[in-house]
């Protein structure tokens, strides 16, 4: 994952020319693991971390934070079979008791997928693309009661 990273609009994606599988798995709007899951049953979900911390300045930005905000960021693994697949960052900003997010801070090593596509009070911004000396990544933001969640998605080598 790159904190530093460089993310052109979904009306560029054409500009970082992925193939058409790439484009398949990069403009995915159901659940990726879910997508994921089809072609790979074993696919297990590793959790890194998850901590109240500064977000990279990247994330600072595509949430409009002030550099010295804090947030809650969950970092995940999803492996089959030993092979990483895909490493998810998710940052929550304005952490609370009340915070609509709240319950992803007990989700240990279950998909995020899972309860973001069970909601009925979601909103979903475009994506945006990037492409990584590791790999594919794309982002967007999950706004819940209007509370923000930037959901960031690092594709390895396999894409």
């Amino acid at each position: 994952m790159n904190p530093n990273q460089s993310w052109l609009a979904t009306c560029q994606l054409a500009d970082l020319n992925p193939s058409a599988p790439a484009r398949s798995w990069l403009t995915e709007r159901g659940s990726l693991t879910a997508r994921l899951r089809r072609h790979w049953p074993d696919l297990a979900v590793e959790l890194q971390g998850e901590a109240r911390q500064s977000p990279w300045p990247c994330e600072l930005d595509r949430l409009g934070l002030a550099a010295d905000s804090l947030a809650w960021v969950r970092s995940v693994t999803l492996h089959q079979s030993g092979q990483a697949l895909v490493q998810a960052r998710t940052v929550i900003p304005a952490w609370s008791q009340t915070n609509p997010w709240q319950e992803i801070e007990r989700l240990g090593c279950r998909p995020l997928g899972e309860l973001l596509f069970q909601q009925t009070d979601l909103e979903r911004s475009d994506f945006e693309f990037a492409r990584t000396p590791s790999g594919w990544a794309r982002r967007c933001v999950f706004r819940r009661q209007g509370a923000p969640l930037l959901l960031t998605e690092y594709f390895l080598a396999w894409l």
